[in-house]
């Protein structure tokens, strides 16, 4: 890469060192300042299939064109009474653009996550890859890389920072951002962090979240065995079905992933809008022609404080939620749900006949209900336990839970149909009928990749409700998953094979004895009547 950009030592004038305004501190300041002011213009003119290196000569071009306007006079950049500017634009690019001993992290596409605990001490920076924590090494000598200085971390995380045009400090302690990249960074500046043991030092931390520009697929998915192809297969045709849905399990699980993986699939005349804080779905597609062939919108609230933040201009994600009702979607894609504000605000869109799909953290679909319930009572001063739950289950329609298992490897825990509420025992329970699920080995037997061993499997079927919506989108529950009268897979919009050998026939079969005999006791022990089920009651 041509780093100069045709900047000559020789500037046509004199200078000596008492011409000199700046040291090279400010200079490096005042650059990355000129280069925030710029960020917005490269997020807004930014193609998402730009490479890192591309993403980087914007940058590179931004610090040439700071040197070229100002022309900056630094004594030890000063040669024989002449700047050069060839050689201080090298030194900023090195700082500014490059990520010192996290190069290689930052620029490794099968790095998923920087986990910056403690800087300047060695083990005290991690890295996943491969779904696998390890600590951050030089490739060649294998010592634990870390910096001198505690001034080298922040400097470090500011730079990250900079294109989100925050700064952490003792002010700021606590804050949130994008990089160039366009990276999930949560960044806490040393003043919040505790002090190390025998010492008084504290040490800003922060964790990177890398999103790979290579979209991933449900046959990717698929094929690393995070479902099976039936699963995928359900999950495929859920867009084309008018439900709401959440995609629940712990950070780090693939949630996002998944999520964006089904959305591919929903028809490309259907209007979707996206509220996200930070950006991290992206559903464009782009034909041949170079003409988007989506129907959709997609805003990214902010994190806005003061009195600027109860003005109902302010692109808060409430204020971006109750706007969005007005601009006609017909799919919300929520981004992930943290405040209960915004578990509130989703279900005003649901109660108003809007669907949307979301993503928060829970460990299973009880667990979800739960967590929305709790959240929902919380933004709206209490109310009726009872009835949030009814009404929750009654526009949350599945539930798809993921897991990042001891072994590195993610996998989707079960899909659940929420079929309604349960008041034969004076209160309301969830209905939960799983469709799907994942068995691990009892035995904890990993293969010869160090995997744990499991497979999937349909251990239920949808309600009566949920064929009807799929007959009324031209989709049936039987041509939709499982195989054809004549054994053979059914034409479906993922024509791929499972690939998962030596599934122990005993375990489904157990396993579906067990759904039957619960069934048939909740159907025994609660009558029609006492039941608010969103049509009829699962079957085997």
């Amino acid at each position: 890469m041509d780093v100069s950009n045709n900047f000559l030592v020789n500037t046509g004038r004199e200078v000596n060192i008492h011409d000199a305004k700046l040291d090279y501190r400010e200079c490096v300041e005042k650059v990355n300042d000129f280069i925030a002011k710029r960020s917005s213009e490269f997020y807004d003119s930014a193609d998402a299939n730009l490479t890192y290196a591309e993403r980087k000569e914007n940058v590179v071009r931004c610090i040439n064109e700071y040197i070229s306007q100002h022309k900056p006079v630094i004594s030890e950049f000063i040669e024989n009474n002449k700047m050069n500017y060839d050689r201080l634009s090298a030194k900023l690019i090195d700082e500014i653009v490059n990520y010192d001993i996290l190069t290689d992290a930052m620029t490794d596409d099968e790095v998923t996550e920087i986990q910056i605990n403690n800087g300047t001490v060695p083990g005290g920076i991690w890295v996943e890859c491969n779904g696998r924590l390890e600590q951050l090494r030089d490739p060649v000598t294998g010592e634990l890389l870390h910096w001198e200085k505690e001034e080298d971390v922040t400097k470090f995380i500011n730079n990250l920072l900079k294109f989100s045009r925050i700064q952490i400090s003792a002010t700021e302690s606590l804050v949130n951002g994008t990089t160039l990249e366009g990276y999930r960074i949560a960044a806490t500046d040393a003043s919040a962090t505790a002090r190390g043991r025998g010492t008084l030092q504290r040490s800003p931390q922060c964790v990177i979240r890398k999103f790979s520009n290579t979209r991933l697929e449900l046959e990717d998915l698929v094929r690393n065995h995070t479902l099976s192809a039936d699963m995928a297969r359900f999950l495929s045709i859920m867009p084309k079905v008018n439900l709401t849905a959440a995609f629940c399990g712990s950070t780090g699980c693939g949630k996002t992933v998944m999520l964006q993986a089904v959305l591919r699939y929903a028809p490309h005349y259907k209007r979707i809008g996206l509220i996200q804080n930070p950006a991290e779905i992206d559903v464009s597609e782009i034909d041949e022609n170079g003409e988007e062939t989506r129907n959709f919108f997609s805003w990214e609230a902010k994190e806005i404080k003061g009195e600027l933040a109860k003005r109902a201009s302010s692109p808060t994600y409430a204020n971006m939620m109750n706007h969005a009702l007005r601009s006609t979607p017909e799919l919300f894609v929520f981004g992930e749900l943290r405040k209960h504000e915004e578990f509130a605000l989703s279900m005003e869109a649901a109660a108003s006949g809007h669907y949307f799909y979301t993503t928060f953290h829970a460990d299973d679909a009880h667990g979800a209900i739960n967590r929305y319930t709790n959240s929902v009572m919380k933004a709206t001063g209490g109310g009726d336990k009872d009835l949030t739950i009814a009404t929750i289950c009654d526009h949350v329609r599945f539930i798809v839970t993921l897991r990042k298992l001891a072994d590195g490897t993610r996998k989707c825990l079960s899909i659940d149909e929420i079929c309604g509420v349960d008041e034969s025992t004076g209160s309301a329970v969830p209905i939960i009928n799983t469709i799907f699920r994942y068995f691990p080995d009892p035995n904890a037997e990993r293969d010869e990749h160090g995997h744990l061993k499991g497979y999937h499997a349909q251990v239920g079927n949808v309600s009566d409700r949920m064929k009807e919506d799929l007959v009324m989108a031209g989709v049936t529950w039987r041509s939709s998953i499982g195989r054809s009268s004549r054994g053979r897979r059914s034409a479906a919009d993922i024509s791929i094979k499972n690939g998962q050998q030596g599934r122990k026939q005993e375990w489904v079969n157990r396993t579906k004895r067990t759904c039957r005999r619960r069934r048939s006791k909740m159907s025994s022990a609660s009558p029609t009547s006492s039941r608010r089920v969103m049509g009829s009651s699962p079957r085997p």
